[in-house]
This record gives C-alpha cells, structure tokens and sequence, in this order.
C-alpha cells in the first residue's frame, strides 16, 4: 500500500524534535514515506474550534492534495491532526456539511477521502513485535518508560479505532518490541 506522509504544522515548528525522530524510526524500519507537496494546515487547531466548516475545507484540500500523490492512504505522526482529518472525512459524509465546504474550496472536495492512519498504528499494521525487535540498535532496557496517549489518539472511540479507549496498549507493545 502506497502512504503518503502528512507531518502537520507542528512538525515543522513547535515539534521538529518528534518530526526527526519519526522519521528516523520511519527510516531504521525501511519505511519511507512520501511528503504531501504544497499540504497545508489541516484545520485542526484553532480553526476547528472556531469554525468547523472553516476546518472541514482546510482537511479537504490537503486530501485534494494526497489525492494527487496517487496515495491509497495517508500517514501522520500527529494525534490532533489525525484526529481532525478523520472528523472532517466524517462530517463531509452529511450533505449539508458538504455544500458548506465546498462554497469555500476553488474546486469540489472529492467525494471519498483516503483512510488516515497515526504513524504509530501504520508502523503496528506493517511489522510484528518481532520484526521491530530484529531492528533494534540500542536496546531501551533499564530505562523507565511511561506511554502517553492523551485524549485524541482513541476518543471518539468509533471514529478512531485505536484499541480499547479506556486501555490503549499499541504504545506500550511497540516500546517493548
């Protein structure tokens, strides 16, 4: 499956530092994902709360733009951009939202959106434990490590489907591979 890779606005400001990092993890597993050409921001703060029309037409042209890379699906290390992207493919669902959308955008938003996955579960879909452990350069053992999922990695729990919402356990069997 060919991915493109969507790192946000954060991963080229405020979080350069988790940017390389997952890249990096990205590239000592052999996964190379293709950028997203001229992708913007996908609406997610604080343009959804402000305004969720505003927010749906942000998300609609950069799948426009995943669209053109020819991408069956798209990657974010991101959790509220993945998690916007996802609600905005939701929303353009209703007719009415849709309409909406489409007053704001140049061109129609397509009519289906790839499926939008964290780099996290795109890497889980892709290797087992034991393939990610065979990778491993510098073991992680001895150090105490504590797995931070916050609140948009699995809530909505239907519309993010990331394992149990109340007990995420992806984190802590990648951090053990």
């Amino acid at each position: 499956m060919r991915l493109a890779y969507y790192p946000g606005c954060s991963g080229h400001g405020t979080s350069k530092e988790y940017e390389s990092s997952t890249r990096a993890v990205c590239r000592a597993l052999g996964l190379e994902f293709a950028e997203i050409e001229d992708w913007s921001c996908c609406g997610s703060t604080p343009a959804h709360a402000m305004d969720t029309v505003l927010s749906g037409a942000l998300a609609a042209r950069n799948f426009k733009q995943i669209a053109l890379t020819g991408a069956e699906g798209v990657v974010t290390p991101c959790p509220s951009c993945l998690s916007n992207l996802r609600h905005a493919a939701k929303r353009m669902e209703k007719p009415e939202f849709r309409a909406r959308v489409n007053e704001l955008l140049d061109n129609p938003a397509a009519e289906s959106f790839p499926p939008v996955t964290s780099v996290m579960q795109g890497i889980a879909q892709m290797y087992d434990a034991k393939a990610i452990a065979s990778r491993v350069k510098r073991s992680l053992r001895g150090l105490k490590l504590v797995a931070y999922y916050g609140c948009l990695m699995s809530r909505p729990a239907e519309l993010m489907q990331f394992g149990d919402p109340e007990n995420p356990t992806l984190m802590e069997e990648l951090l053990g591979a």
